[in-house]
């Protein structure tokens, strides 16, 4: 889980208070559930089909549209408490996948 301790690493490197911390812990909650929910998208046995192969990808890809649509804005609202000097750390620490 790359995303979780890419926002564990923001809030240690930035030192996050106040309005920070509330919208940071708030973009790690979503993180989370994106993450296991993905998870339980991918779990499983692997199709045999080439029909259930294509549908088991769109499920695995609609489920990254939709984590990507919930993080993006409370990623916008931490984003939003950050001054320039912990935006331009932010983003050399965040490694999120596919991103």
């Amino acid at each position: 889980m790359l995303l979780d301790l890419s926002l564990s690493n923001i809030d240690i490197m930035i030192k996050t208070s106040g309005t920070q911390t509330a919208a940071l812990e708030e973009l790690k909650k979503v993180a989370k559930e994106n993450s296991e929910n993905m998870s339980r998208v991918c779990a499983g046995d692997s199709p045999m089909s080439v029909l259930a192969k294509l549908t088991a990808a769109e499920k695995r890809l609609e489920a990254a549209l939709t984590g990507a649509r919930r993080l993006k804005p409370a990623a916008e609202k931490f984003y939003a408490t950050l001054n320039e000097e912990q935006k331009a750390q932010t983003n050399s620490l965040v490694d999120w996948p596919g991103l």
